[in-house]
Order: C-alpha cells, then sequence, then structure tokens
C-alpha cells in the first residue's frame, strides 16, 4: 500500500482475496478511507483467486466509495477477477466509480 499524494491512495492486491485474506484487506481499505483521500486506486492485476468473500468485500468498498463521494478505480483488472464478475454476474463499472 503506498499514497500517491494527500488527496490519492493506492493499494495493490496480493496473488489470493479469498474469506483467508479479506478481513486483513478490509483493515486496509478502511485505514485507507480514514485517511480521506478523494481518489483511491485498486490494483488487481495480480489476483489469481478470489471467491465469494473477496467478490463481497469490493463491491461493499466500491458502494462505499460511491456513498462518500469518492472516485474509485479498479486497474488493471485481472483476468481471475474479470472471469469471477461475469462468472457471477457482476459488471465491472459496479467495482469503480467516478462521482
Amino acid at each position: 500500500m503506498e499514497d500517491m499524494d494527500a488527496s490519492c491512495a493506492e493499494y495493490s492486491f496480493g496473488a489470493t482475496l479469498t474469506v483467508a485474506q479479506v478481513s486483513q484487506v478490509k483493515q486496509a481499505l478502511s485505514e485507507i478511507l480514514a485517511r480521506a483521500p478523494s481518489s483511491i486506486y485498486l490494483q488487481s492485476d495480480k489476483i489469481e483467486r478470489i471467491d465469494a468473500a473477496g467478490l463481497q468485500l469490493l463491491l461493499s468498498f466500491a458502494n462505499q466509495c460511491h456513498q462518500e463521494q469518492r472516485s474509485l478505480q479498479i486497474e488493471p483488472i485481472s483476468d481471475c477477477l474479470a472471469q469471477s464478475c461475469r462468472y457471477c454476474g457482476i459488471a465491472l463499472s459496479q467495482l469503480s466509480n467516478q462521482p
């Protein structure tokens, strides 16, 4: 995790985003929100395995960013994440927003 500047924050996911990692990742994302950046960039290109808990975390975080009028971009999107979203009927546009 690294800060780009005071108004932007960035987080890079590891190779796995499953129920085993959700608590730790949720904590890291909560810490980002606590710093109140207006833009958040999540890099998912390393994700090789994701389950329903990981997808739920991403959707919940995207909804929270939308409610708080924060810009969220998840790029680049790994093939695994894109395929999992398609399989579950989730549009990739649901994971990013530009308030």
